[in-house]
């Protein structure tokens, strides 16, 4: 009985970590909307992960996606870095400002967002490149978008402030079962 319960402690140890974690990022401003759905998110995205992740960079995401989908805009604004560099499906540069303007003004709302695979590769101490696979819907200007997409980020920490995307790339994934 002793072994089941450590068994069942030690396969959601990680998550307990993440959440330790995620209490330091508590000084950043979130909605209460946000909160509520940073619990699940950070499980799903936990869920996702392949090989070594940092834990921060696993809070990170999963920060991102809550924020994505309850269009927090202000937490966005804490996770994006202001001179981002992102590369959409379009192959258009988008700007963080664009990015922003696009959530407040519900031109854009993330509908579904299930994480599929979250691999990383540390590049030094302050800089992390994630490969992001996840199923999305996207209402564009009141048009669902949706199917499997691939998203690149860089996520950074300069002068010791929190991890933030400075740069990334999406691509829809061609052939994945919709």
């Amino acid at each position: 009985m002793v072994d089941h319960i450590r068994d069942r402690f030690d396969q959601f140890l990680p998550t307990l970590k993440l959440k330790n974690e995620l209490r330091t990022f508590d000084r950043h401003p979130f909605t209460e909307c946000t909160r509520l759905v940073l619990d699940e998110a950070l499980v799903i995205m936990q869920a996702a992960v392949r090989g070594a992740v940092p834990p921060e960079i696993v809070v990170a995401e999963a920060r991102l996606r809550a924020a994505q989908l309850a269009a927090d805009v202000p937490a966005l604004d804490q996770l994006i870095d202001e001179d981002l560099l992102f590369t959409g499906p379009d192959g258009q540069l988008g700007t963080k400002a664009a990015d922003l303007a696009s959530h407040a003004s519900g031109a854009v709302r993330v509908r579904q967002h299930q994480p599929e695979e979250l691999r990383a590769r540390a590049v030094g101490e302050q800089v992390v490149i994630t490969a992001l696979r996840t199923r999305m819907q996207v209402d564009v200007g009141g048009r669902l978008v949706g199917g499997v997409y691939r998203y690149t980020r860089v996520w950074a920490r300069e002068g010791g402030q929190a991890w933030r995307v400075v740069a990334g790339h999406v691509a829809e994934v061609q052939g994945a079962e919709q």
